[in-house]
C-alpha cells in the first residue's frame, strides 16, 4: 500500500513509517459510501496526543509518542450525493488553511465512509499482495473511527487485522480482504487526540 506525495505534507519520516507500519492509508475507491449530510467536525485541530502499539491492540499500555507542532484537518466532501469526512496530518497553519480550501477529495490519510456527528464515522481500509500461485498474501485489514469525546475534541482511533493468505479473484485481484481479515487477532491499535484550533 502506498500513498503519493500530498503538495502541503511535510510528514517525518519517522511518523509516515509509523503510519505505513499501521496500514493507516486509505483506500481510493469511494463508491456507495457516506452518510447523507455533512459534519460539524469541519476544521483544524491540534494533536495532543498520539498513542501506537505495533504488537497488539493495547495502545493504553504503551507510551504516548512524541508530537511536536502536529496538527490535523477535518473536512467533508460529497462523493455521489454522500458525504465522506476526510482527516489528514498538517504541520502549520498555512498548510491546514490550504488543505482545508482545496475543494478535491485529495489524497488523505484518513477516509470516513459512513456515520454521523453523534455516532462517529468509521472507514475501511486494506489490501494484499498478489503472491505465487496466484496466492494473496501479506495482507492487512484497517477499522477507522472519528469520534468526539468533548465538545471542540476530537478522536481517531485505528484498528488493524492480519489477513489469511487467500486466492486472488479475476485478474489477480487481491482487494477482498475483509472477508478473510482475522478479526479477532489485533495486530495493531493507534489513537489520535486532538483539540479544535
Amino acid at each position: 500500500m502506498s500513498k503519493s506525495a500530498s503538495p502541503y505534507k511535510k510528514t517525518s519520516r519517522a511518523t509516515a513509517a509509523a503510519f505505513a507500519a499501521m496500514g493507516l492509508f486509505t483506500c481510493a475507491t469511494l463508491v456507495g459510501c457516506g452518510g447523507a449530510s455533512g459534519t460539524e467536525y469541519e476544521g483544524v485541530y491540534n494533536v495532543s496526543r498520539y498513542a501506537i502499539s505495533l504488537d497488539d491492540c493495547d495502545v493504553e499500555a504503551d507510551e504516548d509518542q512524541a508530537i511536536e507542532n502536529w496538527m490535523l484537518f477535518v473536512k467533508n466532501r460529497k462523493v455521489d450525493g454522500r458525504s465522506v469526512v476526510l482527516a489528514d496530518l498538517c504541520f502549520d497553519d498555512a498548510e491546514c488553511d490550504a488543505a482545508m480550501a482545496d475543494a478535491s477529495i485529495g489524497d488523505v490519510l484518513w477516509t470516513f465512509i459512513s456515520g454521523s456527528d453523534a455516532d462517529g464515522w468509521s472507514g475501511i481500509d486494506g489490501g494484499a499482495q498478489l503472491g505465487a500461485n496466484n496466492q494473496c498474501v501479506d495482507g492487512i485489514y484497517t477499522e477507522i473511527e472519528l469520534t468526539r469525546p468533548a465538545t471542540d475534541a476530537l478522536r481517531i482511533e485505528i484498528l488493524n487485522y492480519p489477513v489469511e493468505p487467500f486466492d486472488a479473484g479475476p485478474g489477480g485481484d487481491c482487494s477482498n480482504v475483509a472477508q478473510h481479515a482475522l478479526l479477532d487477532a489485533c495486530n495493531g491499535h493507534a489513537v489520535l487526540d486532538a483539540v479544535l484550533n
